[in-house]
């Protein structure tokens, strides 16, 4: 009986002083400001500038600490320990069981699988045992509609996003989102919900090359809750809706903030800022310049509101992260709204980016939120080449 009683205690203090000096992620937000410090210890010793040479890459962690991260340029993934040391490389251009093309989206499922997300128009995603990666080991789902975006639910369901585009008029069209959820043992596929936004074709290639900057654009977003629920939220609705993996929807919540009013000085503002970079970083060059304003009388480039937010994260204790949209065009300070796991509003926090430059981009996994820090995949500001690295900032230096 004393032996069990002393088991108890240790057991009891053990988790005490865990308790005691884990930080909450709560106290860290309504600091008001998240300072991104690198973790010196972590990834010490490790070449970034010759395992991240290029760009398109994501992050995931699995329940054991490994860090994944997929490389789209290189078609492969990279493993690093939970204090950063590089592991391995795996992965090829291919089709096969554990080939990849542009792989991205990382995620982790019932903690048994790291899923993979291919080249959209492959309909391909792919699944790697944890515990045994090999092409032995791993499983291809095949979708039926291409997979611009996906996250690991629970219980072998995999949420994804594709869209279709049907003609309206000459110039217009009309561009749905579609949310299907598919059992990755049954492959059996359901429909959840779909989104319908219209759109001037004629002005869209230069009108996302540039609005896209100053976040003109809506989209749908998709987040695994803490209990492996799917959340999506519609960035110009102030709703966010809970799903089960099974697709019924759960609950929804508001988030309770006006959006910013497209006024006509904006949208005399912006067409003058566009004039200014007439030919700017675009695919199609100056002339698309003048086609862009060519087709503006006819163009919807603006609704009666700017997209409420840019960014939805869900951090390890299960709260959302909502980035609303600014007015910011260049050299924005990144804000998020943290909301409880029910949806309710509990502060605003600042992003203060240090010597790392970090932007935000729905397209790319690079920020995860965990109970052993922030880890990140972030570029040093001023370097004159790409100098992206793989960084872990402990949440007790994040408060200072």
């Amino acid at each position: 009986m004393k032996v069990r009683r002393s088991i108890l205690f240790i057991v009891f203090a053990v988790a005490l002083l865990q308790d005691i000096f884990s930080v909450n992620l709560i106290d860290v937000y309504k600091k008001g400001v998240i300072k991104l410090v690198e973790d010196p210890e972590f990834g010490k010793g490790v070449d970034w500038i010759e395992l991240f040479y290029d760009l398109g890459k994501d992050l995931a962690i699995a329940p054991d600490g490994r860090i994944f991260v997929t490389n789209a340029n290189q078609h492969n993934v990279f493993i690093f320990s939970k204090e950063g040391r590089y592991i391995k490389t795996f992965g090829q251009y291919g089709l096969g069981p554990l080939d990849f093309f542009a792989p991205s989206d990382p995620s982790i499922l019932d903690k048994k699988y790291l899923v993979i997300n291919d080249y959209q128009l492959n309909q391909k995603i792919t699944l790697v045992d944890l515990d045994n990666i090999d092409s032995h080991h791993a499983k291809v789902l095949k979708t039926k509609k291409y997979v611009w975006n996906f996250i690991a639910l629970r219980d072998n369901k995999i949420a994804y996003l594709t869209w279709k585009f049907e003609p309206i008029s000459k110039w217009d069209q009309k561009r749905t989102h579609e949310l299907y959820i598919i059992d990755a043992v049954t492959r059996k596929e359901t429909k959840i919900a779909s989104f319908e936004y219209r759109y001037n074709c004629r002005s869209d290639r230069i009108q996302y090359s540039i609005s896209s900057r100053v976040n003109y654009f809506w989209s749908v977003f998709i987040e695994r809750t803490k209990e492996g629920d799917l959340l999506v939220g519609v960035s110009d609705r102030p709703n966010i809706d809970i799903y089960s993996p099974e697709g019924k929807k759960i609950r929804s919540f508001n988030l309770d903030y006006k959006p910013i009013k497209v006024t006509d000085e904006l949208k005399e503002d912006f067409i003058k800022f566009v004039k200014s970079r007439a030919g700017w970083n675009t695919p199609l060059g100056k002339r698309s310049t003048e086609d862009f304003f060519n087709a503006l009388p006819g163009a919807q480039l603006f609704g009666d509101h700017f997209p409420y937010y840019r960014h939805i994260l869900v951090d390890y204790s299960g709260n959302i992260l909502v980035f609303p949209n600014t007015l910011c065009r260049e050299k924005c300070e990144i804000l998020f709204r943290v909301y409880s796991p029910e949806g309710k509003y509990i502060c605003t926090t600042k992003v203060n980016t240090g010597k790392f430059k970090f932007e935000l981009d729905l397209r790319f996994k690079q920020i995860l939120f965990t109970e052993d820090g922030i880890y990140g995949l972030f570029d040093l500001k001023g370097a004159e080449d790409i100098m992206l690295r793989l960084v872990r900032v402990k949440l007790e230096d994040a408060m200072k």
